[in-house]
């Protein structure tokens, strides 16, 4: 170790195993340390769980066996990965959620722009901008926000 000048270390396994892992999530009015479904209205999980399915190019692989921890193997953005797994634990496996029939338009990310955004149009026709990118560029492009009740 006398070479070394720098030594890096993470101790959440981006650098160790090359994966990311949401820990924390800021919804409806309050920060939770847990993911879950209970955590906010029902609606609220379908329109997030929707919008990370189909704002997403990532395709990774969940692996559940019988009595073991959830495997995952992240085959694209890491964030986007962990963002993905976010959903398939709310019960929304990409896979099945993601309908490129019904996605109108995208707009790739932008580092100028630093976000992403996709057009969707749901089952009943009604068109949703799902948006992800950096909260300084994101944020002030919003007019409405969903409270703690789940109303916009």
């Amino acid at each position: 170790m006398g070479g070394a000048d720098n030594i890096c270390s993470d101790k959440t396994g981006t650098l160790t195993k090359n994966l990311m892992t949401v820990t924390k999530i800021f919804i409806e009015q309050g920060t939770h340390d847990t993911i879950e479904k209970n955590i906010m209205s029902e609606s609220t999980l379908r329109l997030l769980s929707l919008g990370i399915c189909n704002n997403s190019n990532a395709n990774p692989k969940f692996i559940s066996e019988r009595g073991q921890p959830l495997k995952i193997e992240q085959n694209g953005s890491k964030t986007e990965c962990a963002l993905l797994e976010v959903a398939y634990r709310f019960g929304y496996d990409y896979e099945k959620f993601r309908n490129r029939d019904r996605i109108k338009k995208t707009f790739p990310f932008s580092s100028e722009k630093k976000k992403m955004a996709t057009v969707y149009e749901d089952e009943k026709g009604k068109l949703y901008l799902f948006v992800k990118g950096a909260p300084d560029f994101t944020i002030p492009s919003c007019s409405h926000f969903v409270n703690k009740d789940g109303v916009v």
